[in-house]
């Protein structure tokens, strides 16, 4: 993906790095030319050469300035056409991939590795290309000049692989190991704040700030392991250089005195030589990142061959279960077989630590069984297409989910979504190109489902009969409700769409007595497509089949 969107990028890029090579080789023969010109008491052609070579500097100066602003601009839109991308595959991934992946680990590094592909693709490659294209040239027309200087100072150009040499895989190594406590101190902190009722009721702060410490110290190690390691390379480049610097003075000046070169062209390779250092060293500099970016890029292309979603409908309105089996560190389920008649309701029923919330976690395709199949609607659990979520299944876990979102923002985007609109694939974007965000902005510009009054005034109607009224809750973000109201949140909003099946785990927690049985009747009255889990004696009473599952099977009550 980054090489197809990025090729444009990178081709200005190198375009821009290589406008350098005809005005480096220019400037030093004009320079050698006014030296000469100067020495022999040429005034005329002194001053000529001098307008000239200002001219050329200021007019070089001003256009590739002018170049380069509008290069970075470029450059950024397309690193952000790429991260929305990027985000867009990786929420196109498994249930399963998602499920079972870290959140700061991956995101930190995530970030990381795509940082690394972007600066590979629009930087390194094109500077290597643009470095190995100036020693080349520079070092071939000194050659053409004179072959005893040329050759000596490429050869003295590759001295500068000494230093990355002895430090370069000490510094990868501190790297990788600083890396990967990033990635740890960042899940670490962020299980602190989703678990901070946790540690305020168990006192558990001192002993988490001690871990956290112990995470900070070893960061601390081994970044100063990797900086002494950089300012080691830092410090050899630095001696590396004056010693080629003045060296090369010296060598062209003996080179001079004894006849072996002209004046001329000793002063083009003075002048020339600084560039062939640079662009040696930098082409040194920037190969062994090909390798650690091409690892990045692996990475990042796990998220992104995630397998295409199929576009089919549901085929079957049941769920059959045949011959599953899961354990964790004992067997969980046992090769269980059954078939849910979904033109019927559903509720199963279980103890603690039955089983409950694995047998959801398989029929969404958060977990694989390790034996059997199971399929959802007439499609086999792991390739449950995502667009049948919650147009065709509603989920409603047993915690209600907390969302950075306003009650009427996430009805809207919901509502969108079960309509199939897509903002971001229908290119939908103010006239400054930023994406629109907010579900509101995208309805009043007319690009919003037809649908939305109508929907919006059906899950009213839900949520009325559950108590709470939509106009007061409108504005309020879901993250500052109770537990209770998200639950009536969600339930509204399942019971008012026409999804084909509703899967809610323990939906009457958090709810008073009047709201479970306002909840059964919604069941009974719907009569199909609904499978529930439950302890809650109040759904008893819903025209359901019964399941009980009990020792890892799963049978009718």
């Amino acid at each position: 993906m980054y090489k197809r969107e990025l090729q444009q990028t990178a081709r200005k890029s190198l375009f821009l790095k290589l406008l350098h090579l005809p005005y480096g080789i220019l400037i030093p023969i004009l320079i050698s030319t006014e030296v000469t010109n100067a020495l022999a008491g040429k005034t005329k052609s002194v001053l000529t050469t001098a307008a000239g070579i200002l001219a050329i500097v200021f007019c070089y100066t001003y256009f590739y300035g002018r170049l380069e602003i509008a290069f970075r601009k470029e450059k950024e839109q397309a690193v952000q056409a790429c991260k929305m991308k990027q985000y867009r595959t990786i929420f196109a991934n498994s249930f399963e991939k998602l499920y079972h992946s870290g959140l700061g680990k991956n995101l930190e590094n995530m970030k990381d590795d795509f940082n690394a592909v972007t600066e590979l693709m629009t930087e390194h490659r094109p500077m290597f290309a643009a470095s190995l294209a100036e020693a080349v040239l520079f070092g071939g027309y000194l050659c053409w000049k004179n072959p005893l200087v040329g050759i000596c100072l490429i050869l003295i150009s590759l001295l500068q692989v000494i230093p990355p040499l002895l430090v370069k895989k000490y510094i990868q190594v501190n790297y990788d190991n600083c890396r990967e406590i990033e990635g740890k101190i960042t899940d670490y902190t962020v299980s602190a704040f989703q678990g901070f009722m946790t540690i305020k009721l168990y006192q558990l702060k001192d002993w988490w700030l001690s871990h956290l410490e112990e995470l900070f110290q070893a960061y601390i190690k081994i970044g100063s392991n990797s900086i002494f390691a950089n300012r080691s390379e830092v410090g050899m480049y630095a001696v590396l250089d004056h010693v080629l610097k003045y060296g090369t003075y010296c060598l062209i000046g003996v080179f001079v005195l004894f006849g072996k070169t002209n004046l001329e062209t000793g002063i083009q390779a003075i002048a020339l030589s600084g560039s062939i250092y640079a662009a040696v060293k930098s082409a040194f500099e920037i190969y062994p990142r090909f390798v650690e970016n091409s690892r990045a890029q692996k990475r990042l292309e796990e998220w992104e061959n995630a397998s295409a979603p199929s576009t089919a409908l549901p085929t079957r309105m049941e769920i059959e279960w045949r011959g599953v089996s899961f354990s964790y560190d004992k067997p969980v389920l046992k090769n269980v077989t059954a078939r849910m008649d979904l033109t019927q309701n559903h509720i199963i029923r279980g103890e603690n630590g039955a089983g409950k919330s694995t047998l959801i976690k398989l029929l969404l395709g958060m977990e694989t069984p390790q034996s059997g199949e199971i399929s959802v609607l007439g499609s086999a659990t792991g390739q449950l297409d995502k667009t049948l979520f919650p147009s065709e299944i509603f989920y409603l876990p047993q915690k209600a989910p907390v969302f950075d979102l306003t009650v009427g923002q996430m009805l809207s985007a919901v509502i969108e979504t079960e309509s199939g609109f897509d903002g971001c694939a229908a290119g939908s974007a103010t006239p400054d190109g930023s994406e629109y965000l907010d579900a509101n902005i995208r309805a009043s510009a007319g690009v919003a489902p037809a649908n939305v009054p109508a929907r919006e005034h059906t899950f009213a109607q839900h949520l009325s009969q559950l108590g709470e009224d939509f106009n007061e809750f409108r504005e309020k973000p879901l993250a500052e409700m109770s537990e209770g109201q998200r639950k009536k949140f969600y339930l509204a909003l399942a019971f008012s769409g026409d999804a084909k099946l509703l899967i809610l785990d323990e939906p009457t927690n958090h709810l008073d007595d009047a709201r479970r049985k306002t909840l059964a009747e919604w069941i009974t009255q719907r009569g199909r497509g609904v499978v529930v889990i439950s302890h809650d004696s109040v759904l008893e009473a819903v025209d359901a089949v019964c399941w009980k599952l009990q020792n890892g099977g799963l049978a009718y009550v």
